[in-house]
């Protein structure tokens, strides 16, 4: 009873180390893969696209006199739009919202709504 009782310890002990280090490597190979995620290539698609958009709004908000949400939306109607032609800065600017047949698009009315009056940035106090 006494030498089972020993043998039963030191397999369950075995079990525990080996359930341990198990459970060690799960979490090195987590923590690898999340430190080293800046360098996988969707993480540096992402900041381009997001460094572009920040740097478009700015431009287009300050320097052209767009509100925030205009020139938001047309970076990212610019960025996204790879394939289909870039919308032109005044189709965006003179839109004034969906009042006929042919302004039935979502986009249109969101197009309306972001230049509506009282939507501008947020200007330095």
């Amino acid at each position: 009873s006494g030498l089972a009782n020993d043998l039963y310890k030191l397999r369950k002990s075995k079990e525990e180390r080996m359930a341990e280090s198990l459970n060690k490597t799960r979490l090195a190979m987590k923590d690898k893969q999340w430190s080293r995620f800046y360098k996988q290539a969707w993480f540096k698609c992402a900041v381009a696209f997001f460094l572009w958009l920040v740097f478009g709004c700015t431009f287009y908000s300050n320097w052209q006199g767009w509100r925030f949400w205009t020139a938001f939306y047309y970076m990212l109607q610019a960025g996204l739009s790879v394939g289909y032609g870039t919308p032109t800065e005044d189709e965006i600017c003179t839109f004034g919202g969906p009042k006929s047949e042919q302004n039935e698009h979502l986009s249109d009315f969101v197009l309306g709504y972001i230049n509506e009056p009282g939507n501008a940035y947020p200007g330095p106090a």
